[in-house]
């Protein structure tokens, strides 16, 4: 399972990784950069890599990689400059959204986290604490920082 916090300047993530009820030994990126950009995904760990090719190959609705019912709710969030969007296998089209926000099943409680001051690396801290599907090391990118190395 999954917490994912965005806070308008950084990008902040879990790194369980479970199938069912159990927990993967080692941790699970689950932010990665491609070509300046920032991509990080909920659900299906298996679809991660296929969706982040979809996306630089033209984002094309039809070539959207396929899943199965239990998947449906798997993420792929984009965090290109300034806006954030996220796709889903069922829904191709970009879905804009502002800071903060948060995805996975920790998101509520990340997001309050954040809406009382916590950066998105705290909220992912907290969520941690009290979600039963969300643990292993915190992962942080500096968006800001990813800007400027793009913009130079």
């Amino acid at each position: 399972m999954t917490v994912i916090a965005w806070d308008g300047r950084s990008l902040a993530a879990d790194s369980l990784k479970c199938f069912g009820s159990c927990k993967d030994a080692k941790p699970y990126q689950k932010i990665m950069i491609r070509n300046g950009i920032a991509f990080a995904c909920t659900g299906s760990a298996a679809l991660f890599e296929p969706m982040i090719k979809w996306y630089l190959d033209g984002k094309d609705p039809h070539t959207l990689p396929p899943c199965g019912d239990q998947y449906k709710d798997t993420k792929l969030i984009v965090f290109d400059g300034e806006a954030a969007s996220f796709y889903m296998p069922g829904l191709p089209y970009p879905d804009e959204v502002s800071s903060p926000d948060a995805w996975g099943v920790g998101a509520d409680v990340a997001i309050g986290a954040m809406e009382a001051g916590a950066s998105a690396a705290k909220a992912v801290e907290i969520a941690i604490k009290r979600e039963a599907y969300c643990g292993g090391p915190v992962q942080v990118i500096d968006l800001e920082s990813l800007k400027a190395e793009i913009a130079a």
